[in-house]
This record gives C-alpha cells, structure tokens and sequence, in this order.
C-alpha cells in the first residue's frame, strides 16, 4: 500500500536547507519511511493539496509580520512537497 507524507524544507533562516516531515496527524515525524496507514495520505493529490495549504498559511502569516513593527519574529520561508512513505504497515484502529 502506497502513502504520502508532507516533506518541509526551510528555504530562508538558521535553518535554510534543513528538512522535516509532517504524517497526516500535523506532528513532526523521526521515521518518514515507516508509517502507520492511519498517519499518511492515501493519494498524492490529497497531500499536494495540503502541502498548498500549508504553504499558504505560511506566506499569510510572513506578510502579517512583516506588517506590523513590533514583530520580531518573521516566519521562515518553507517548501512543502509530498514525500511517497517506503513502508506503510496497516493499524488496529
């Protein structure tokens, strides 16, 4: 069974080429190759379509920062992109 995962990659920052993987749940994953069923997108068009979101989100809150003077703190330019999960093992849930 195949699955699909979000893959981050910090374009800007301390962090700038740094990479991370998102399951399904929104929580930041250790094992991108080996998932849960329950955890991964069925399709990469659904996760594609996250990723989108995603990425949306992070421009809106960049530009609000950047917007207003007492912010100090700018968020990270950051590319999402659909990671194909290696081994997708079924659940009891």
């Amino acid at each position: 069974m195949a699955g699909y995962i979000i893959k981050g990659i910090y374009l800007t920052g301390k962090y700038a080429g740094e990479i991370f993987f998102v399951d399904k749940t929104g929580k930041v994953t250790r094992t991108p190759d080996d998932q849960f069923d329950f955890k991964v997108y069925k399709n990469a068009g659904r996760c594609q379509y996250r990723c989108r979101q995603m990425f949306e989100d992070n421009e809106r809150y960049r530009e609000r920062s950047l917007k207003r003077p007492e912010t100090y703190m700018v968020g990270d330019r950051i590319r999402y992109e659909p990671y194909k999960v290696a081994n997708v093992h079924p659940s009891d849930i």
